[in-house]
């Protein structure tokens, strides 16, 4: 991927799970799967139909579960289920599993404290959200753009646009980091200067390169 070094970025998105941060929410699974009396394979069916509305905000995710429970039902697939079995499930998975990266942050950190500019894009749902803000996770971010706030999620283009708005500077002055390969390449067709995140000393190399960090 090409880049223009440190004159041409002005400011730097960071995407949170799987860079920021990491958590083990895949323990939902056998969790819901109980719950429910279903497959992992049903479970799965019905959550990938209705998570982009719940990282969107257009449903809650008393809704969610209530919609799962009921389609599964209906398909004579698994049961219904109470709501107050899921009350708390999405913050007490992503607490009791939350780890930071403090190699990430620190560079965040550094580029903060030089002058460049440091943004959140990611797609997160209202109870991650609270708890990451409650943590201090997005504190020295801003802008702060998250999908179940803006209604707009990751690839959706239309939040790459906005995250440029929101710094008040165009696409091609924006770097955007995220673990994700389909995420970048929906960054880069805005205009957006792109990098795949996998480890935090290669990340380092990268942002030397492009002179947003001193040797």
């Amino acid at each position: 991927m090409a880049f223009w070094g440190r004159k041409k970025i002005k400011v730097v998105y960071f995407d949170v799970g799987g860079v920021l941060i990491n958590c083990d929410l895949e323990r939902y699974i056998p969790i819901c799967c109980a719950i429910f009396r279903t497959t992992p394979e049903s479970l799965m069916r019905e959550m990938n139909l209705r998570v982009p509305s719940l990282e969107c905000g257009n449903i809650n995710s008393r809704t969610f579960w209530r919609q799962i429970g009921e389609s599964l039902w209906r398909n004579g697939e698994g049961t219904l289920a109470d709501d107050v079995e899921f009350h708390d499930l999405w913050r007490n998975l992503m607490e009791s599993t939350l780890s930071i990266n403090e190699d990430v942050v620190k560079l965040c950190y550094i580029m903060s404290q030089s002058g460049i500019r440091v943004g959140i894009l990611s797609n997160a749902i209202a109870e991650h959200a609270d708890l990451l803000r409650e943590r201090g996770i997005y504190a020295p971010f801003a802008p702060c753009l998250v999908s179940c706030e803006v209604g707009i999620r990751k690839p959706d283009e239309q939040i790459f646009r906005l995250a440029a708005e929101k710094a008040q500077v165009k696409p091609s002055e924006c770097l955007f980091i995220d673990d994700i390969e389909n995420n970048v390449i929906a960054a880069e067709n805005v205009g957006m200067q792109g990098y795949v995140f996998t480890n935090a000393q290669a990340l380092a190399e990268e942002l030397l390169r492009r002179e947003l960090l001193k040797a």
